[in-house]
């Protein structure tokens, strides 16, 4: 299509192969005729109202950059499995990552604590927990991966989970789920009631804790 239609074939152009013109035109959503006198006589008064425009755009452009976007809340299984499985799940070692949330499941941040083999990945509670501590998370969710495609946790995998949730009880950062994720799926510790509640009781099904439950 040539440069001589209205405007809207602009749009699907390399911003960098527009002319100057074209630019402003697309940029102020005026014609290229107008565009073109504003360039040429940028004292005009019509020019100052489209140079009062132009800056208006760049002041909502730099607000619109420093809005801090929202963080995303994890509220039940569902939502941490959408949040962990993609990408490690297709992993050909095992990763173990932390997620620290705040006191209303919203995402604080996310570290990868360990990489191991194939079927193995070793970390201890400290490693675990130094993220998490350092932006100060309310709590932890923990996520490793099964390059075997199999979720079926291990008994390593279980005994990693109760020494860290006492760990987290005692750091003030309680573990509200271990995930297990694979290419056949996943498998959450905090789902199957397997997750220990404070002074080493069970919790019961589906109580995992901090607002956390059942997807």
């Amino acid at each position: 299509m040539g440069r001589r239609g209205g405007l809207d074939h602009l749009v699907a152009l390399e911003l960098d192969a527009l002319r100057d013109a074209e630019l402003a035109a697309l940029a102020l959503g005026i014609s290229l005729p107008v565009a073109g006198e504003w360039l040429r006589d940028r004292d005009a008064p019509a020019a100052r109202a489209l140079e009062r425009r132009c800056a208006a755009w760049g002041a909502l452009r730099e607000r619109l950059t420093r809005r801090p976007v929202a963080a995303p809340v994890v509220s039940d299984v569902t939502a941490a499995v959408a949040l962990l499985s993609p990408g490690l799940a297709e992993l050909t070692v095992e990763e173990l990552h932390v997620v620290g949330l705040d006191a209303r499941n919203r995402v604080l941040g996310r570290a990868r604590v360990a990489r191991g083999a194939v079927n193995q990945v070793m970390a201890t509670a400290r490693e675990v927990f130094r993220p998490l501590v350092l932006i100060g998370a309310a709590q932890a969710i923990v996520a490793h991966n099964h390059p075997s495609g199999d979720p079926t946790p291990s008994d390593a995998d279980a005994e990693l989970t109760a020494r860290l949730g006492v760990a987290g009880e005692l750091l003030g950062v309680p573990l509200v789920d271990h995930l297990v994720v694979a290419r056949g799926g996943y498998h959450s510790f905090a789902q199957a009631g397997e997750l220990l509640a404070p002074r080493g009781r069970r919790r019961r099904r589906g109580n995992v804790g901090m607002g956390i439950g059942i997807g």
